[in-house]
């Protein structure tokens, strides 16, 4: 049982966007599915994580070629680009995002995969958009099986489009949706925000040291000066800088593995009260992050706008450190966080000294967390493939 999976990043790109693919492909033979995955030819991007791509070297994995700005980048500037290129609003120019151009080779190369594959059904996820258009073209030729998921509700993440190009957007998932057999979604809300019925299919974690989980003594009494941050920051200037205000006078270190703006870091830096308490660690392989994880004291995350629980949560769980959550009680995250008993809940950056004593005093029992494992997830996913294959 073959399924066709339609994502424009795939390994070896590395970071968050690209792992749910890669870890579903990962885990589904398990189950009796066999994956096979459209993807683009190399493009300009800000991170490479090739211990990604080994993790798939069983999948059979087939690039088309695209005509949209990363791949034009990387034909005739090189593959590394900055974040702020990757993170620029290219909505205003290319409809429904700026990956259309990857859309005529994807699908003419996807009906050949089709045809030599014999695939039972097919799997696109967005952002971008892009993958979805290209899904319901392919489900329409060949009349299989389509599940659309949405990691993101718009094609730009959170961010919402702007008033005309929102009422098309909201024409063209209409049409994705009537053209799918099953939505998935990867929170609760992203339903909430598009009106739409998906069923609720998580992010999840991936350790190769689950079994040090069982390990007596935490982490924590052995480091107990470390909180780790992992991921964007983009969105989340503010909450750092309550944050390093709130440890001026704490030997504690902020260890920050993420891309961010030069500009903001620039300022950290030069300020000898905030530099003291931080420790940028830039962008590191996937692995290594998982690592720091588990070697770490506290976890550090921070919500980010309408986002209600980002992948690296799931990670965090997975990890079974102490979770210190900064935002909104009223969050997905906020929520799991409560019913794991894997962390405490933080409404202000400036009260992070207090939240270093709770955690440093409390045992956390990190309940049912596996359920959040990305076997699990596939498992999951397998059973929603083999549903809509029987019918």
């Amino acid at each position: 049982m073959k399924v066709l999976f339609i994502s424009y990043y795939a390994p070896p790109l590395g970071l968050s966007g690209v792992l749910r693919v890669t870890k579903f492909c990962k885990y589904l033979p398990e189950f009796g599915i066999e994956p096979v995955i459209l993807t683009t030819l190399p493009i300009a991007y800000y991170y490479y994580d090739y211990e990604l791509l080994s993790e798939i070297r069983n999948i059979k994995i087939y690039r088309a070629e695209s005509l949209d700005p990363a791949r034009l980048a990387f034909l005739f500037l090189g593959k590394n680009i900055p974040p702020s290129i990757i993170h620029a609003p290219q909505s205003k120019i290319f409809f429904p995002d700026a990956k259309i151009g990857f859309l005529p080779f994807a699908y003419q190369l996807g009906k050949k995969i089709i045809q030599k594959e014999k695939i039972s059904s097919i799997f696109a996820t967005s952002p971008p958009y892009t993958n979805l258009l290209i899904g319901v073209l392919l489900k329409r030729h060949f009349s299989l099986p389509l599940i659309s998921d949405f990691r993101d509700p718009y094609p730009l993440g959170y961010q919402e489009p702007p008033g005309l190009y929102k009422r098309f957007i909201s024409q063209l998932l209409q049409n994705i949706v009537k053209n799918s057999d099953a939505i998935t979604v990867v929170q609760e809300r992203i339903n909430s925000l598009l009106g739409i019925k998906g069923q609720l299919l998580a992010n999840g974690y991936d350790l190769k040291e689950e079994k040090s989980f069982c390990l007596p003594s935490p982490v924590r009494r052995s480091n107990p000066n470390n909180l780790l941050y992992i991921g964007n920051f983009f969105e989340n200037e503010t909450e750092f800088r309550q944050i390093l205000s709130g440890l001026r006078g704490l030997e504690v270190r902020l260890d920050v593995c993420g891309a961010g703006r030069e500009e903001f870091l620039a300022k950290i830096k030069s300020s000898p009260e905030l530099a003291k308490n931080f420790n940028y660690l830039e962008i590191l392989p996937h692995q290594v992050v998982m690592e720091m994880m588990l070697r770490s004291a506290f976890l550090l995350y921070i919500a980010k706008p309408k986002q209600e629980a980002g992948i690296k949560l799931y990670e965090y769980l997975g990890a079974k450190r102490p979770i210190i959550y900064l935002g909104p009680e009223d969050t997905e995250a906020a929520k799991i966080i409560k019913e794991t008993d894997s962390g405490i809940i933080l409404k202000r950056g400036e009260d992070i000294k207090k939240a270093l004593e709770e955690v440093s005093r409390r045992e956390f029992k990190f309940q049912g967390v596996e359920k959040y494992s990305f076997r699990q997830k596939a498992f999951e996913l397998s059973i929603i493939i083999r549903k809509l294959i029987s019918q």
